[in-house]
């Protein structure tokens, strides 16, 4: 009797607060009315092992906070107010394997590099890493000047560091800065093999790192969204502008690859062989990766709410066991699937 009074209470204050708050809203709120559970239809690439329930995983999928090593799943969760938490699951069978406090405030960014798990701040920028096996922070080190980290890679043994007011780093595995870069004129990504990778003004180029020369430059539809992938010799980014389109690029030549368009409503993942992500039709798509071409489009058993959580489904892969992990914001789902 109380909760249906409350009910009520919230129904007449959403008539005269907002008309954007709707009865299945509310209902959705006291669990009256819980979204059915995602799936993928019968198909014969794919099997669903797994299913986490009522967990909650922030940030959009320019910027997802789940992302996957090998034999982990690792996710950013709010914990308590103003809290947050790394959790580890198992990517085969998705049991709950640690997890790990982060800092009163400590909001940010997750990126993983082989088995290594990073973590860059906002606010005050810093970068932490963690074992993959126990959950622990390693070290964590602060650029008093950096503002919110947007990017981290891994080169060897040097990790590289670029935040959102211009700002690039280049830290060891201990930790320490080596290099400061004040105010860099364009997003920079990585150094490798004596070259830097940049976005510069629609385009993506390298550079000498001892003569600055533009070695070469892919002119891209529009700003990448979210951080490109550098995988065994090749480039793989997103641009948006109305129409997104994925991009395959040889990162010592410059030479275009492949070029195809899509509509995302997820991030993308790359495997071994294959690329996927979830296009704005409800499809899990997988692409060739060497050629582009479209290899299986399988739906999905219930329709997405669109309406409420275009950006908030989100993709990770644990590549060394072929496992995909999917995030649904409409009804706080993490589905695990094996590739046949």
């Amino acid at each position: 009797m109380i909760r249906m009074k409350i009910i009520l209470l919230l129904l007449m204050c959403c008539g005269f607060v907002s008309t954007s708050c709707s009865f299945v809203s509310i209902l959705r709120g006291f669990d009256l009315l819980k979204p059915p559970m995602h799936s993928l239809e019968e198909n014969d690439e794919y099997e669903v092992i797994w299913n986490i329930e009522n967990i909650y995983i922030p940030n959009n999928r320019n910027n997802p906070s789940l992302i996957g090593v090998p034999g982990k799943i690792i996710i950013q969760t709010p914990k308590a107010l103003f809290t947050q938490s790394l959790i580890a699951y198992d990517s085969l069978n998705g049991e709950k394997l640690w997890e790990s406090d982060l800092g009163f405030f400590e909001y940010g960014m997750i990126a993983a590099h082989e088995d290594r798990i990073f973590r860059g701040t906002g606010g005050t920028a810093s970068v932490s890493m963690y074992d993959p096996e126990t959950g622990k922070r390693m070290w964590k080190t602060h650029f008093i000047t950096g503002h919110s980290a947007t990017d981290i890679y891994l080169n060897e043994d040097e990790v590289y560091v670029y935040t959102n007011n211009s700002q690039f780093y280049v830290v060891d595995l201990q930790g320490k800065v080596i290099k400061r870069r004040y105010y860099v004129s364009f997003r920079t990504f990585l150094a490798e093999d004596n070259l830097a990778y940049k976005e510069t003004d629609f385009t993506i180029n390298a550079k000498d790192l001892n003569t600055n020369n533009e070695i070469w430059s892919v002119d891209l539809e529009s700003a990448i969204v979210g951080s490109p992938v550098f995988d065994n010799g090749t480039i793989f980014l997103e641009t948006s502008s109305g129409k997104d389109w994925l991009y395959s690029i040889d990162q010592i030549t410059g030479e275009l690859n492949w070029k195809k368009s899509f509509q995302l409503i997820s991030n993308f993942v790359v495997l071994k062989d294959t690329v996927h992500f979830i296009d704005s039709d409800g499809y899990l798509i997988a692409l060739d990766r060497s050629t582009g071409e479209e290899i299986s489009k399988i739906g999905f058993t219930e329709p997405f709410d669109l309406d409420q959580y275009y950006n908030g489904y989100f993709l990770a892969a644990d590549r060394e066991n072929q496992m995909l992990a999917i995030y649904f914001a409409d009804n706080k789902q993490i589905m695990g699937v094996k590739m046949k």
